[in-house]
């Protein structure tokens, strides 16, 4: 079993490009399978990204 650091939720960062709106409804995801995710944040370098699961009561570390 791997363990992870846990991370603030302040470290971390979140853009939008609001110059180009899109529909995200028809993009396939990048991942699935959580129970209730709350949250979506990304490392600065875009290369990881948090979920918060209200449900499971944890944060999940994806490396994208």
């Amino acid at each position: 079993m791997q363990t992870l650091k846990s991370v603030s939720l302040e470290e971390l960062k979140i853009a939008r490009d609001t110059h180009e709106p899109i529909d995200l409804r028809f993009r396939v995801p990048i991942v699935s399978g959580f129970y209730e995710p709350r949250c979506v944040r990304f490392s600065e370098d875009g290369k990881i990204m948090y979920v918060c699961d209200i449900a499971a009561g944890v944060i999940w570390k994806i490396r994208i």
